[in-house]
This record gives structure tokens, sequence and C-alpha cells, in this order.
């Protein structure tokens, strides 16, 4: 699954939590 900034929102950042902050970071 890519990630892109523009994917990124509040919402999906509460549901993947330190998931989608891992991707964010790593890229």
């Amino acid at each position: 699954m890519k990630i892109s900034g523009v994917d990124i929102r509040p919402g999906n950042i509460i549901e993947y939590e330190g998931g989608l902050w891992k991707a964010v970071k790593i890229q």
C-alpha cells in the first residue's frame, strides 16, 4: 500500500496510529 502525503488525513492517522507514522518516517 502506497501512502502519499495527500492520502494522510487526521482520521487515517488515528486509525492506523503507529503503522501510518512508521511508513511516513521510513519514506
